[in-house]
């Protein structure tokens, strides 16, 4: 009788959590501002003196004598809910992908952006130059309409064509990876590592301190991003790609496939842009960090390269602690991943 008892109020326990979380995903959004904009890019000038009677919109022709061209910026879509952090939080996505990442799921549910609009966090979704919405490109590509689906469903390690992974959380429904396949977009120009990262640093510029998530390609770019403006207090890094930045002479001798290390000098790198010797680690806020105002409080490094930085890792942990930070804002599980790189 009291093990049923006991089974009954776990049950209740269970079924309240359950209508609580439901609630929650249901319950009205309150927002205080939302809004889009461009940021960064360039402007390309043709020489010459624009002629609106022979070039004009009474006899548009393909002469670019003395026009412009305005590209190479991020597409930027922001919310701030009320009673907003102080800190946002800006979504970056990965290769192939825009904004749409971090948006309603393919199978419905609500992704990040309304996830942690609803924990009070001004939210700031990009897509990248020459990416989606930012499409506008100075320099011109080549876009082949080539069939590739498959490919990519064994990229994104949702399974190995036409089969699921088992225990994979992507939805099984042939409606959900429909949406998926649709939400891919192509690069509107050359991938430019510059190009993005000057974007995304400019939004930075112009909204200040904040905490950037990104993902898979974003990885390396975020990094770099961070070298080049304060105001990028955290990364939180989700499967990073691309190559990793470390100081001359630091780059560890890590083979893993096809996968690049790049040694990045202290004179123009992380030591010049933050007084903290050890912030050249490679670093990743661990889960429900973000939810600290510090916004560089609770960090675990991250690598996608192997435990090899592990000790890296703990070294720059107990450094903090000999400054006087308690051990357990820095935990000592450490996120790496086995997964094969992009």
């Amino acid at each position: 009788m009291q093990r049923r008892t006991v089974r009954n109020r776990l049950a209740l326990i269970a079924t309240a959590v359950l209508m609580s979380a439901c609630a929650t995903a249901n319950a009205p959004l309150t927002i205080q501002e939302q809004g889009s904009f461009a940021v960064g890019g360039t402007v390309v000038t043709t020489p010459g003196t624009f002629d609106p009677i022979k070039q004009g919109a009474y006899n548009p022709t393909p002469d670019p004598t003395g026009q412009t061209l305005h590209g190479d910026h991020a597409y930027v879509f922001y919310q701030v809910p009320v009673d907003a952090r102080r800190l946002p939080l800006v979504f970056w996505h990965g290769h192939g992908q825009s904004g749409k990442t971090w948006e309603t799921t393919p199978d419905g549910r609500e992704g990040f952006q309304t996830i942690f609009l609803r924990r009070r966090f001004p939210v700031y979704v990009i897509d990248q130059p020459r990416r989606g919405r930012a499409s506008r490109s100075t320099q011109p590509v080549t876009i082949a309409a080539n069939p590739d689906e498959q490919m990519w469903f064994g990229v994104f390690r949702l399974g190995v064509w036409p089969n699921l992974y088992p225990n994979v959380a992507f939805s099984p429904d042939p409606a959900a990876l429909d949406q998926f396949f649709r939400q891919s977009v192509p690069n509107a120009g050359p991938y430019d590592v510059e190009v993005n990262t000057n974007a995304v640093s400019a939004l930075f510029n112009r909204i200040g301190p904040g905490i950037l998530v990104t993902h898979s390609q974003s990885g390396t770019l975020g990094w770099r991003t961070a070298i080049k403006n304060r105001n990028i207090r955290a990364i939180v890094s989700y499967e990073p790609g691309g190559d990793f930045i470390f100081p001359e002479g630091e780059a560890p001798a890590l083979p893993f496939g096809e996968r690049t290390f790049t040694a990045h000098h202290p004179a123009v790198g992380l030591h010049a842009a933050h007084e903290s010797p050890d912030r050249h680690l490679l670093r990743r806020q661990h889960p429900g960090a973000a939810e600290h105002e510090s916004g560089t409080g609770a960090v675990a490094c991250v690598s996608r390269g192997g435990e090899a930085l592990a000790g890296r890792c703990e070294r720059a942990r107990r450094r903090r602690h000999a400054r006087g930070a308690p051990l357990d804002r820095y935990p000592r599980q450490h996120a790496f991943s086995d997964v094969r790189p992009q």
